[in-house]
Protein backbone atom coordinates (compact mmCIF):
# COMPACT_ATOMS: atom_id res chain seq x y z
CA UNK A 1 0.00 0.00 0.00
CA UNK A 2 0.94 3.60 -0.85
CA UNK A 3 0.11 7.24 -1.10
CA UNK A 4 1.26 8.43 -4.35
CA UNK A 5 1.75 12.18 -5.63
CA UNK A 6 2.60 13.91 -8.67
CA UNK A 7 4.97 17.04 -9.40
CA UNK A 8 5.11 19.51 -6.68
CA UNK A 9 7.13 22.42 -7.88
CA UNK A 10 7.88 24.05 -4.67
CA UNK A 11 3.91 23.96 -3.72
CA UNK A 12 4.50 23.65 0.35
CA UNK A 13 0.66 23.15 0.71
CA UNK A 14 0.84 20.15 -1.53
CA UNK A 15 3.46 18.95 0.28
CA UNK A 16 1.94 18.88 3.22
CA UNK A 17 -1.07 17.57 2.91
CA UNK A 18 0.30 14.96 1.12
CA UNK A 19 2.89 14.22 4.23
CA UNK A 20 -0.05 14.46 6.68
CA UNK A 21 -2.81 12.29 4.81
CA UNK A 22 -2.96 8.85 6.12
CA UNK A 23 0.82 8.85 7.90
CA UNK A 24 0.62 5.09 8.70
CA UNK A 25 1.31 4.33 4.87
CA UNK A 26 4.34 4.51 2.69
CA UNK A 27 4.25 7.60 0.79
CA UNK A 28 5.69 8.49 -2.76
CA UNK A 29 6.79 11.36 -4.30
CA UNK A 30 7.20 11.38 -7.77
CA UNK A 31 9.52 14.02 -8.31
CA UNK A 32 10.27 17.42 -9.75
CA UNK A 33 10.05 19.21 -6.48
CA UNK A 34 11.88 22.62 -7.54
CA UNK A 35 11.27 24.82 -10.49
CA UNK A 36 8.05 26.91 -10.44
CA UNK A 37 6.43 30.27 -11.66
CA UNK A 38 4.92 30.51 -8.96
CA UNK A 39 6.59 29.75 -5.36
CA UNK A 40 9.69 31.27 -4.33
CA UNK A 41 13.11 29.69 -4.17
CA UNK A 42 12.74 29.07 -0.40
CA UNK A 43 9.30 27.51 -1.01
CA UNK A 44 11.22 25.14 -3.53
CA UNK A 45 13.93 24.09 -0.90
CA UNK A 46 11.43 23.70 1.73
CA UNK A 47 9.53 21.19 0.03
CA UNK A 48 13.01 19.24 -0.36
CA UNK A 49 13.89 19.64 2.73
CA UNK A 50 10.17 18.12 4.23
CA UNK A 51 9.97 15.53 1.72
CA UNK A 52 13.61 14.44 2.45
CA UNK A 53 13.56 15.00 6.26
CA UNK A 54 10.18 12.26 5.88
CA UNK A 55 9.88 8.97 5.56
CA UNK A 56 8.42 9.16 1.66
CA UNK A 57 10.27 7.52 -0.92
CA UNK A 58 11.33 10.35 -3.61
CA UNK A 59 11.66 9.99 -7.14
CA UNK A 60 14.10 12.04 -9.22
CA UNK A 61 12.42 14.53 -11.63
CA UNK A 62 14.25 16.03 -14.51
CA UNK A 63 13.44 19.17 -12.71
CA UNK A 64 15.81 18.00 -9.95
CA UNK A 65 18.16 16.47 -11.84
CA UNK A 66 19.52 19.23 -13.56
CA UNK A 67 20.97 20.61 -10.42
CA UNK A 68 23.21 18.07 -10.18
CA UNK A 69 27.35 18.99 -10.66
CA UNK A 70 27.15 16.16 -13.62
CA UNK A 71 23.70 17.27 -14.59
CA UNK A 72 23.10 14.88 -18.05
CA UNK A 73 20.93 18.11 -19.46
CA UNK A 74 19.19 21.01 -18.59
CA UNK A 75 15.74 21.96 -18.42
CA UNK A 76 13.52 24.75 -19.00
CA UNK A 77 12.87 26.82 -16.19
CA UNK A 78 16.62 26.66 -14.94
CA UNK A 79 17.20 28.84 -12.25
CA UNK A 80 20.21 29.79 -13.02
CA UNK A 81 20.34 32.54 -10.26
CA UNK A 82 19.67 29.59 -7.44
CA UNK A 83 21.80 27.33 -9.09
CA UNK A 84 24.59 26.74 -6.49
CA UNK A 85 21.97 26.50 -3.45
CA UNK A 86 20.02 23.58 -5.37
CA UNK A 87 23.35 22.32 -6.59
CA UNK A 88 24.37 21.71 -3.33
CA UNK A 89 21.00 20.32 -2.01
CA UNK A 90 20.77 17.81 -4.77
CA UNK A 91 24.21 16.73 -5.06
CA UNK A 92 24.00 16.16 -0.80
CA UNK A 93 20.73 13.61 -1.50
CA UNK A 94 22.72 12.05 -4.24
CA UNK A 95 25.60 10.68 -2.18
CA UNK A 96 23.11 9.58 0.26
CA UNK A 97 20.83 7.72 -2.54
CA UNK A 98 18.39 9.72 -1.03
CA UNK A 99 16.23 9.53 -3.88
CA UNK A 100 15.97 6.82 -6.48
CA UNK A 101 14.70 6.56 -10.25
CA UNK A 102 12.47 4.39 -9.86
CA UNK A 103 10.11 2.68 -7.08
CA UNK A 104 7.88 -0.50 -7.02
CA UNK A 105 4.91 -0.69 -4.79
CA UNK A 106 1.64 -2.68 -4.51
CA UNK A 107 2.14 -4.05 -8.50
CA UNK A 108 2.80 -0.15 -9.57
CA UNK A 109 5.68 0.72 -11.64
CA UNK A 110 6.60 4.66 -10.38
CA UNK A 111 8.71 6.84 -12.76
CA UNK A 112 8.52 9.75 -12.96
CA UNK A 113 7.80 9.95 -16.38
CA UNK A 114 7.03 6.37 -17.58
CA UNK A 115 8.42 3.37 -18.63
CA UNK A 116 7.94 2.98 -22.27
CA UNK A 117 7.07 -0.37 -24.44
CA UNK A 118 10.62 -2.12 -24.97
CA UNK A 119 11.68 -1.17 -21.64
CA UNK A 120 13.13 2.32 -22.97
CA UNK A 121 15.61 0.30 -25.02
CA UNK A 122 17.04 -0.80 -21.53
CA UNK A 123 17.28 -5.03 -21.60
CA UNK A 124 20.17 -6.01 -18.74
CA UNK A 125 19.14 -9.47 -19.03
CA UNK A 126 15.45 -9.74 -18.36
CA UNK A 127 15.34 -8.03 -15.36
CA UNK A 128 13.64 -5.35 -16.93
CA UNK A 129 11.26 -7.72 -18.18
CA UNK A 130 10.17 -8.95 -14.75
CA UNK A 131 6.54 -7.85 -13.38
CA UNK A 132 7.99 -7.54 -10.01
CA UNK A 133 10.87 -5.44 -7.18
CA UNK A 134 13.02 -6.44 -9.82
CA UNK A 135 12.31 -4.19 -12.29
CA UNK A 136 12.61 -0.94 -10.24
CA UNK A 137 15.98 -2.35 -8.80
CA UNK A 138 17.32 -2.99 -12.19
CA UNK A 139 16.59 0.66 -13.25
CA UNK A 140 17.88 2.12 -10.36
CA UNK A 141 21.59 0.41 -10.40
CA UNK A 142 21.54 1.42 -14.31
CA UNK A 143 20.51 4.71 -13.06
CA UNK A 144 23.28 5.17 -10.48
CA UNK A 145 25.92 3.92 -12.74
CA UNK A 146 24.83 5.82 -15.41
CA UNK A 147 25.49 8.87 -13.60
CA UNK A 148 28.42 7.79 -11.62
CA UNK A 149 30.12 7.19 -15.08
CA UNK A 150 28.93 9.74 -16.96
CA UNK A 151 27.72 7.41 -19.58
CA UNK A 152 25.11 7.76 -21.74
CA UNK A 153 21.34 5.62 -21.13
CA UNK A 154 18.21 5.56 -22.84
CA UNK A 155 17.38 5.94 -19.74
CA UNK A 156 18.43 9.68 -19.93
CA UNK A 157 16.96 9.95 -23.70
CA UNK A 158 14.68 13.16 -24.77
CA UNK A 159 11.94 12.99 -27.37
CA UNK A 160 11.73 14.97 -30.41
CA UNK A 161 8.30 16.16 -28.98
CA UNK A 162 9.97 17.21 -25.48
CA UNK A 163 12.64 19.29 -27.97
CA UNK A 164 15.34 16.32 -27.97
CA UNK A 165 16.79 14.12 -30.18
CA UNK A 166 15.89 11.21 -29.67
CA UNK A 167 13.22 9.29 -31.08
CA UNK A 168 11.51 7.92 -27.68
CA UNK A 169 11.70 9.31 -24.28
CA UNK A 170 13.27 7.88 -21.01
CA UNK A 171 11.81 7.17 -17.51
CA UNK A 172 12.24 11.38 -16.81
CA UNK A 173 11.26 12.46 -20.28
CA UNK A 174 8.59 10.32 -21.84
CA UNK A 175 5.28 12.22 -22.87
CA UNK A 176 2.43 9.83 -23.83
CA UNK A 177 0.21 12.34 -25.24
CA UNK A 178 2.86 13.73 -27.62
CA UNK A 179 4.88 10.72 -28.62
CA UNK A 180 4.33 7.77 -30.70
CA UNK A 181 5.85 5.46 -28.71
CA UNK A 182 3.49 3.10 -26.21
CA UNK A 183 3.95 2.68 -22.39
CA UNK A 184 4.91 -0.79 -21.27
CA UNK A 185 1.91 -2.19 -21.20
CA UNK A 186 3.68 -5.24 -19.56
CA UNK A 187 3.23 -3.48 -16.05
CA UNK A 188 1.17 -1.25 -14.58
CA UNK A 189 2.25 2.28 -13.88
CA UNK A 190 1.83 5.69 -12.39
CA UNK A 191 4.08 9.22 -12.82
CA UNK A 192 3.81 12.68 -13.65
CA UNK A 193 5.90 14.91 -15.72
CA UNK A 194 3.49 15.70 -18.23
CA UNK A 195 1.00 18.28 -17.07
CA UNK A 196 -2.83 17.48 -17.50
CA UNK A 197 -6.25 19.56 -16.17
CA UNK A 198 -6.77 16.05 -14.27
CA UNK A 199 -5.39 12.95 -13.35
CA UNK A 200 -5.64 10.29 -16.60
CA UNK A 201 -6.84 7.18 -15.83
CA UNK A 202 -6.46 4.26 -18.17
CA UNK A 203 -6.39 0.53 -17.53
CA UNK A 204 -2.76 0.16 -17.26
CA UNK A 205 -1.08 3.47 -16.30
CA UNK A 206 -1.86 6.52 -14.09
CA UNK A 207 -0.83 9.76 -15.19
CA UNK A 208 -0.43 12.33 -11.87
CA UNK A 209 0.96 15.54 -12.64
CA UNK A 210 -1.75 18.55 -12.18
CA UNK A 211 1.08 21.30 -11.33
CA UNK A 212 -0.85 24.28 -12.08
CA UNK A 213 -4.21 22.95 -10.54
CA UNK A 214 -5.66 23.68 -7.63
CA UNK A 215 -6.34 20.36 -6.59
CA UNK A 216 -4.30 18.14 -5.06
CA UNK A 217 -4.35 14.97 -6.21
CA UNK A 218 -3.24 11.62 -4.53
CA UNK A 219 -3.54 8.04 -5.68
CA UNK A 220 -4.06 5.41 -2.85
CA UNK A 221 -2.79 1.83 -4.25
CA UNK A 222 -4.25 -0.13 -1.15
CA UNK A 223 -8.12 1.31 -2.00
CA UNK A 224 -7.19 2.01 -6.48
CA UNK A 225 -8.48 4.90 -5.80
CA UNK A 226 -7.72 8.73 -6.87
CA UNK A 227 -8.13 11.03 -3.61
CA UNK A 228 -8.69 15.22 -3.99
CA UNK A 229 -7.17 16.60 -0.78
CA UNK A 230 -8.63 19.53 -1.03
CA UNK A 231 -12.57 19.78 -0.42
CA UNK A 232 -15.41 21.01 -2.59
CA UNK A 233 -15.90 24.30 -0.72
CA UNK A 234 -11.95 25.10 -0.54
CA UNK A 235 -11.84 24.44 -4.35
CA UNK A 236 -15.05 26.82 -4.50
CA UNK A 237 -13.46 29.36 -2.64
CA UNK A 238 -9.97 29.31 -4.42
CA UNK A 239 -12.01 29.67 -7.59
CA UNK A 240 -13.61 32.40 -6.82
CA UNK A 241 -10.06 34.26 -5.65
CA UNK A 242 -8.29 33.62 -8.55
CA UNK A 243 -11.82 35.08 -10.75
CA UNK A 244 -11.62 38.37 -8.33
CA UNK A 245 -7.78 38.49 -8.78
CA UNK A 246 -7.85 38.24 -12.91
CA UNK A 247 -11.16 40.90 -12.99
CA UNK A 248 -8.48 42.92 -10.49
CA UNK A 249 -6.13 42.19 -13.03
CA UNK A 250 -8.26 43.33 -16.44
CA UNK A 251 -9.63 46.53 -14.70
CA UNK A 252 -6.12 47.73 -13.92
CA UNK A 253 -5.07 46.72 -17.47
CA UNK A 254 -7.88 48.35 -19.12
CA UNK A 255 -7.97 51.84 -17.11
CA UNK A 256 -10.27 50.93 -14.24
CA UNK A 257 -13.15 50.96 -17.23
Amino acid sequence: MAIIVGDIHGNVEKTRRFLEYLPEQPHVALGDYVDSFHEPIENQIVVVEMLAASPAIMLWGNHDLHYLSNAPWRSSGYQKQHAGRLAGLFDGLLQRKRLVAAHWVDGWLCTHAGFAEGGNGLTPDGCCRSNSQYLADCINRHFYASLAYNQASPLFNIPVARGGDAPYGGIFWLDPFREKIKLDATVKQIFGHTEQPKPVVTDDWICLDTTNSNDIWVFDTSSKNLINLRSEEELRLLEAARHRKEMTHQQTFCGGF
